[in-house]
């Protein structure tokens, strides 16, 4: 099943986020954790199924107006030889830049996704190398050569899979790792979604449906 929200209807390159998407169950309970660890500490991010869904990204790229229709293409092709994935929530990290996230396990599927996903868009891209990776003295040696060549930083060994549940306004915040009992998240399909400032809107949804 494809669902469409929003098109752009103007014809020029924007940056898009190509993530997997949780089912109604997985979405509420990150919801309820992300409302908990956001009570750590101010933050300009938490999950909250309005502004903000838990996702995992798989791939950033810019995307003409032709382009955007070639990925919708692309991904109807992968939804529709995968099935939903089922995997269970790991440890937690706090990031450098504020971002507390919890890993996966159970990660070989999603990598799979993740690098079908890179091998079929990166060559849809309107620009080689989005404005926001031309500077590389951020990113590390293999990272810079994944933007040079790809376009993008965070690929194939660099693909970790994970969930943001917030992002803290302090980026040297201490907390404590939540006691929390480690749950079911049912992965159900990958959405092509436009970013804009760091908010991103879902224009498609595709449901596994193997």
């Amino acid at each position: 099943m494809i669902t469409s929200q929003f098109f752009m209807g103007e014809n020029q390159s924007n940056f898009y986020n190509i993530s997997l998407e949780v089912d109604k169950r997985s979405t509420a309970m990150f919801i309820d954790l992300s409302s908990h660890i956001s009570s750590f500490g101010a933050s300009s991010y938490k999950l909250d199924g309005i502004n903000f869904f838990p996702h995992i990204s798989l791939f950033c790229l810019d995307l003409s107006e032709d382009g955007v229709l070639k990925a919708k293409n692309e991904l109807t092709k992968i939804s529709a030889t995968r099935k939903p994935i089922v995997t269970t929530t790991g440890s937690f990290f706090l990031g450098a830049r504020g971002h507390f996230i919890v890993s996966l396990l159970n990660q070989d599927s999603i990598q799979e996704v993740h690098e079908e996903t890179v091998y079929r868009l990166e060559g849809l891209r309107a620009k080689a190398i989005p404005d926001r990776y031309l500077d590389t003295r951020q990113f590390t040696t293999r990272q810079a050569q994944y933007i040079s060549q790809y376009g993008f930083p965070f690929i194939f060994e660099e693909f970790i899979p994970h969930f943001t549940l917030t992002r803290f306004d302090e980026k040297d915040i201490i907390i404590k790792e939540p006691e929390v009992i480690p749950f079911e998240v049912v992965i159900s399909g990958i959405s092509l979604n436009s970013v804009n400032n760091n908010r991103a809107k879902q224009i498609y949804y595709f449901e596994f449906e193997q």
